[in-house]
């Protein structure tokens, strides 16, 4: 899926921790009002190269906007 999409996720667009960890989320409130974290990135967007498809790539969307690289991942948990 990397350079897909642009993954827009749950968490609040804000600095990450500087402890290590697992699936990293941002933090409980917003430092800007609706900022979401998105993952992964996509080549038609920031500036076309290939480190704009990383999966480590972040960065940062309003909740109301909408864009043609930007989607979500659904998950379904089995019991």
């Amino acid at each position: 899926m990397s350079g897909n999409v642009w993954e827009m996720t749950k968490d609040w667009y804000g600095d990450y921790s500087t402890e290590p960890q697992v699936n990293p989320t941002g933090p409980e409130t917003p430092s800007t009002p609706n900022a979401r974290r998105c993952r992964g990135g996509g080549y038609w967007s920031a500036n076309n190269t290939a480190s704009s498809c990383t999966v480590f790539t972040r960065g940062m969307w309003y909740d109301y906007n909408v864009f043609f690289d930007l989607g979500f991942r659904l998950v379904l948990v089995l019991e």
